[in-house]
């Protein structure tokens, strides 16, 4: 197979694409008895195929056949006719769609044992690989999505002149050559075959039909490998354009304070490029509500059920005056009204979170902190779909090292123009000297806490609490530099109190105000800032000759209804 046909099944296995399935009813069950396949080739390379398809029509009744011939590997398949000695056949249909000839027809209903028999013809089969004619078939498509309990496939070669030790068959085991009056007959015999278990067969020859050159069905590699490869040099390229036009020199903070602007602007600034960073925002924002005497947070137990196995949840109390608000503080303390705890917020609010986040980007747009770029993103989203569409088309319509060099390029120059155009928004000088300064706070703070844990572990729980609101937005700071806190306090737990708007009612009461109860609340806090995801991983088997073997010219799939 070219690398073209090569990596075209391997896009459509990664994508799980997979061959024509029968269509049939809820309580019906067929397989194929006996698949019968008559290769006869002239000597100028057309083929007339011959297949006698027995149906076992175990329950249920059928009205319908139909056939899928991938047609990609031919010049053309014409002449198409459907018969039957067991059945009339009352309609026959064709037409090419998607790279397949389907066929299809119609019978009275049967409800047994039936034989149809497709004849056809197909022209520009075969090809001259290193000086020799090669027959390539897939004798049984992989597209079966039952067993086939027998298979035979015999080819006619009107080649007397030909040596029988310059023939060489493949699957050897399965195949015998015969001499005829008009040549040679190979024949191919194979027992079961499992649902979606292909049957390829081989015959190399010495050159007796004028044939275009063509490389065996086995990958070029090496076209293979370029083409991976321009491909990935592309998306890299992408990427490093991306990042430098993305890129920010953050200039030196020489005496780090805590920002001026709103945390929910520093929280966009520093967070904008985190998944899921919008969620430790607004975590930040009902800290540093609570810490102002507007919420109270409060870490309360729950049953637990099989959408949410976890025993403890964050319960929010709302008692702010909205006049001492911002209209954004006040949008999140109207929000809050309509749900008592955490989790119920940040997934029955999502649109609203969106909004606001939208909001917030806004009004940093307003303010000249972050710039636009609508011509350059849609530019190379436009251009980059444009080269990935050239380099499919080549992949396609072109051959070998052509087919390599058009696609690797095309696709993955066109990757990388989409990476380019996710840079929309970028930020300004300004925008960088803000985001700055808050990431210089951040940074201060939390070493801050570290530096002094060891030595003075009751300054570093004071300087934590204190800086709270703010350090929430620094991804850094997680359960594990929590728990650090937590455990060099265990000697004594009571030397830190909690501020009067964090309480912990699992299981010790209202009274329990030691720093270690913070821990399990801000663990379950921050749960609602996260998200997790998982992939599948797929490897593809080898491309051979014999049962199972897809690549030669034919194949498809069928069935009945």
């Amino acid at each position: 197979m070219s690398a073209r046909l090569y990596a075209i099944g391997l896009v459509f296995f990664l994508v799980g694409c997979v061959g024509p399935n029968a269509v049939q009813g809820q309580d019906a069950s067929w397989d194929v008895a006996r698949y019968e396949v008559d290769l006869s080739v002239d000597t100028s390379g057309t083929y007339a195929v011959t297949e006698a398809i027995t149906f076992d029509l175990r329950q249920g009744t059928f009205t319908r056949g139909e056939r899928r011939i991938p047609t990609r590997q031919m010049d053309a398949l014409r002449d198409v006719q459907v018969d039957s000695d067991d059945v009339a056949i009352t309609d026959v249909s064709t037409e090419t769609t998607g790279g397949e000839r389907v066929i299809q027809w119609q019978y009275p209903e049967r409800d047994t044992l039936t034989t149809f028999t497709l004849t056809y013809t197909v022209e520009g089969a075969p090809y001259t690989d290193n000086g020799r004619t090669v027959i390539d078939w897939q004798a049984v498509g992989d597209a079966w999505n039952v067993p086939i309990r027998a298979m035979q496939a015999t080819v006619q070669l009107p080649f007397p002149e030909v040596p029988r030790d310059s023939i060489r068959l493949a699957p050897a085991d399965d195949a015998m050559l015969e001499g005829t009056a008009t040549g040679w007959q190979a024949i191919f015999t194979y027992g079961e075959l499992a649902p979606n278990e292909g049957y390829r067969l081989r015959i190399h020859l010495p050159r007796v039909i004028d044939a275009s050159e063509r490389t065996s069905s086995s990958p070029e590699w090496a076209q293979v490998f370029t083409g991976i490869g321009l491909g990935l040099f592309g998306m890299i390229g992408g990427g490093a354009a991306a990042w430098w036009l993305g890129r920010t020199s953050a200039p030196p903070v020489r005496r780090p304070r805590e920002p001026r602007l709103p945390i929910s602007e520093a929280g966009y600034l520093v967070l904008r490029e985190h998944m899921y960073g919008w969620r430790r925002l607004f975590s930040a924002m009902m800290f540093d509500l609570a810490e102002r005497g507007h919420l109270t947070l409060r870490r309360a137990a729950k049953e637990a059920s099989w959408t949410e196995p976890s025993t403890e949840t964050i319960e929010v109390e709302v008692h702010a005056q909205s006049h001492t608000l911002s209209d954004r503080e006040e949008a999140l303390i109207e929000a809050l009204r309509s749900h008592d705890t955490l989790t119920d917020f940040f997934q029955k609010k999502r649109t609203w979170q969106h909004r606001q986040v939208k909001q917030i980007r806004n009004d940093l747009v307003a303010r000249g902190w972050i710039i636009e770029h609508p011509a350059r993103s849609w530019g190379s989203a436009l251009g980059g779909v444009a080269l990935f569409a050239g380099g499919l088309a080549g992949l396609f319509a072109l051959s070998g090292w052509m087919a390599a060099v058009a696609a690797g390029l095309g696709m993955g120059a066109g990757v990388g123009g989409v990476l380019i155009a996710t840079q929309y928004r970028t930020l300004s000088e300004t925008g960088v000297r803000e985001r700055a300064e808050v990431q210089a706070y951040l940074d201060q703070e939390r070493t801050a806490v570290e530096s002094t844990l060891d030595a003075n572990p009751v300054a570093a729980a004071h300087r934590f609490v204190e800086a709270l609101p703010w350090l929430t937005l620094d991804t850094k700071v997680g359960r594990r530099y929590v728990k650090a806190i937590n455990d060099a306090l265990e000697e004594n737990p009571s030397a830190v109190t909690l501020p009067s708007w964090i309480e912990d009612r699992v299981g010790k009461g209202d009274s329990q105000e030691a720093f270690t109860t913070f821990l399990p609340l801000y663990i379950v806090m921050m749960s609602s800032t996260s998200a997790s995801a998982s992939g599948s991983g797929s490897s593809a088997s080898s491309v051979s000759v014999g049962a199972g073997a897809t690549g030669g010219v034919g194949g498809g799939g069928g069935g009945v209804s």
